[in-house]
């Protein structure tokens, strides 16, 4: 069942373009065997809300009300809090980076460079008083480059 929600249109006409833009990336843009491309018929189903609401919404129409911009983030799997700026709904915070942002650096980084970073990461995982085991494995281990 899909449930529809109310189109909420953007105060004085001003589109939501850059919201609209960042979730249609996150959409489309994956194309990998673990993040494959999504239909906006597939984000509607996952998010229980209409295809052409969806399509409003990338266009910059509509802004989802905050619960709804929250299940969006979590369909695509990426920040609440990063849609939420985009929306009006937070303030960035200084200094403030887009969690894709992040990634992208990161994967752009040679091998040896990542293999660094996991063993630090390791060593603080082993160091006293750490919260984590290094018995349990980091989240998404998959491609551990060790």
């Amino acid at each position: 069942m899909v449930m529809v929600t109310m189109a909420r249109p953007a105060p004085n006409g001003a589109p939501y373009r850059s919201l609209g833009e960042r979730i249609a990336r996150l959409r489309i843009g994956r194309g990998t065997a673990r993040r494959p491309d999504v239909s906006q018929g597939e984000l509607a189903e996952r998010v229980g809300i209409a295809q052409t609401y969806v399509s409003a919404v990338e266009r910059g129409l509509n802004r989802p009300e905050p619960e709804t911009l929250r299940q969006i983030a979590r369909a695509l799997t990426t920040s609440y809090m990063d849609l939420a700026i985009l929306a009006g709904y937070a303030d960035p915070p200084t200094n403030y980076r887009p969690s894709d942002a992040d990634a992208d650096w990161f994967m752009d980084k040679p091998d040896t460079f990542r293999r660094g970073v996991r063993r630090m990461w390791d060593s603080f995982l082993d160091s006293p008083g750490a919260i984590f085991s290094s018995d349990e494995p980091p989240p998404d281990d998959e491609g551990d480059p060790r």
